[in-house]
């Protein structure tokens, strides 16, 4: 695979190497993609995948934040960095991954996790700070609701 368009019938190989069980040669394939094609989205989350599947969450975690510095937005590797923090006992840093995706995209399910961390920390302070936090955040959602549903129903009467 010496060319950059060469990329697609790679990962297309490495996905066949998978069928067929051939794990090493499907990660070496997609090593050598990634190589001449750094952003090949489709082979990082695969390779990702094929190093947690052969229990090397140390190396799926740096291919992980790779595919974060090129894609800064995807709230799915941030998912992942979390897992795969926790998976590894660095739960400082997993608790530092979900806040910062927290931040980018709440979510009742990163509130809920965080609190548990916390509560898991014995910080309870916090752990209610962030649920607190969080209904503060979607409050003026919830009136806007409110609002809309009070004029339909006066639309209706």
């Amino acid at each position: 695979m010496s060319e950059l368009g060469n990329a697609q019938s790679a990962f297309k190989n490495a996905i066949k190497l998978y069928k067929d069980n051939n794990l090493n040669e499907a990660v070496e394939q997609l090593e050598e993609i990634l190589k001449i094609e750094p952003s090949h989205r489709d082979s990082s989350d695969f390779l990702v995948s094929l190093y947690i599947k052969l229990n090397k969450p140390h190396l799926a975690l740096n291919f992980v934040n790779i595919s974060i510095k090129n894609n800064s937005d995807n709230q799915e590797y941030y998912e992942k960095k979390y897992k795969l923090l926790l998976y590894i006992g660095e739960h400082n840093k997993a608790l530092d991954c979900l806040e910062y995706l927290h931040n980018k995209h709440p979510s009742i399910n990163t509130v809920r996790e965080i609190s548990n961390l916390y509560i898991e920390k014995n910080d309870i302070e916090k752990s209610e700070n962030v649920i607190q936090n969080f209904l503060n955040l979607i409050r003026p959602i919830q009136i806007f609701i409110k609002e809309s549903v009070m004029l339909k129903l006066e639309e209706i009467n």
